[in-house]
């Protein structure tokens, strides 16, 4: 009976895996790459598509996108604990290109993020020209220089290049921002041994999510941005965004509906474990992420409070950050579901060190860091580019 007792606890000890492959800094890389995503699509409806209503939004947004992207793959460089292994991917595993999202990635991240630079560089041009013109130290006038591309015009056939440059740049840049959600979707869908995420359409929930808490943080930051600047919020601005975040929270609770529907009725033995696995964290699903995080910032973006500053940054607060909790518990809750043992491992967040609450707050102040420096060194203006696609249309 003795031996039968510590057989029993040696075969509970050896089932548990005591790390995880992913840590927390995966789905703080996934909310992060989400909202420089979501804020570059809205960025993108005033330079490619020429809506004029996102005009005074534009600069603002493609700050966000650029601060957000240019972070966080620092949460990947975290996750790998060796700075010096990030080469590797850049080096090896080619030759499995065709079925590796991860290769994919690459590709994608790099692109996007080079293309959000170049574009943040070609839309204050005409701001590095002025600096150019007004230095007089040679080294200032060789960076301002560098910084305008070799283009120091200020003519109007140099700012119709301009808007032409940024329109492609916008397109080709929000092309590769999708690929980069539909990647990362993609990474997480195809764990066949992790049954919560093993969806075939998460690459559009993730597309989904990206434009929610892209839109969502624009709403939390856009009042404070605009005291920064010290000019008043537009009341007009406000609701265009929360347009967007309403309607792409429908199609996020549409294709939730459509993954949870088939996980817990069609999925073959996984069902079971899908089952358990809701009944466990039912609060967690219902009222906070579905509910708090979705339900309650889409009934307030779509009600006469869409034009509110003070509801619409408690909406886009609770869209933003949920959409973390959203990916917190895709990762690490995809990760419990357990393979020898009864019942769900737990996931304790360390403090200090490696995927830890440091890691977050260290990347969350390279990103508060980034941003503030941007917005202090760069003009906010309406003016720089007026009419977008104009030229391209005509």
């Amino acid at each position: 009976m003795m031996l039968d007792t510590y057989h029993k606890i040696l075969v509970f000890a050896s089932s548990i895996t005591p790390s995880r492959p992913w840590g927390v800094n995966i789905p703080n890389y996934f909310w992060t790459g989400g909202i420089s995503v979501g804020a570059f699509f809205i960025y993108s409806l005033y330079t490619v598509f020429g809506i004029e209503k996102f005009k005074r939004l534009a600069s603002m947004c493609l700050l966000i996108a650029f601060s957000f992207i240019a972070i966080a793959p620092l949460n990947l460089v975290d996750d790998l604990k060796q700075p010096g292994r990030m080469i590797h991917v850049f080096l090896y595993g080619w030759s499995h290109f065709p079925t590796s999202p991860m290769k994919w990635g690459v590709i994608l991240l790099t692109t996007y993020t080079i293309l959000t630079l170049l574009s943040l560089i070609a839309y204050y041009r005409p701001f590095f020209v002025s600096l150019y013109n007004s230095v007089e130290d040679n080294r200032l006038k060789l960076v301002f220089k560098l910084l305008t591309l070799n283009r120091l015009e200020l003519t109007e056939e140099a700012i119709k290049k301009d808007r032409k440059i940024l329109f492609y740049l916008g397109a080709i840049g929000l092309l590769f921002g999708i690929g980069v959600e539909f990647y990362t979707g993609y990474i997480v869908g195809i764990l066949v041994a992790f049954p919560l995420v093993h969806f075939p359409a998460l690459p559009l929930v993730m597309l989904a999510s990206a434009l929610v808490s892209g839109s969502g943080f624009v709403l939390f930051f856009y009042p404070i941005y605009q005291k920064l600047m010290g000019k008043e919020i537009d009341r007009d601005d406000i609701a265009a965004v929360a347009n967007i975040m309403a309607w792409a929270i429908v199609g996020e609770l549409v294709l939730d509906l459509f993954w949870y529907s088939f996980s817990l009725a069609f999925s073959g033995i996984t069902k079971y474990y899908m089952r358990a696995y809701f009944k466990e964290d039912l609060i967690g699903i219902l009222v906070f992420d579905l509910g708090l995080f979705l339900f309650v910032p889409m009934i307030l973006a779509f009600s006469r409070f869409k034009k509110s500053a003070f509801f619409m940054f408690i909406a886009g607060t609770l869209a933003a950050f949920g959409a973390w909790y959203f990916k917190y518990s895709l990762v690490i809750g995809g990760q419990s579901f357990p393979k020898m043992i009864g019942g769900f491992l737990t996931y304790t967040m360390p403090i200090f060190g490696h995927n830890s609450l440091q890691s977050l707050i260290a990347n969350w102040s390279g990103i508060i860091g980034l941003l503030a420096a941007t917005i202090a060194l760069l003009p906010h203006t309406d003016d720089l580019y007026k009419g977008f696609g104009k030229e391209v249309k005509g």
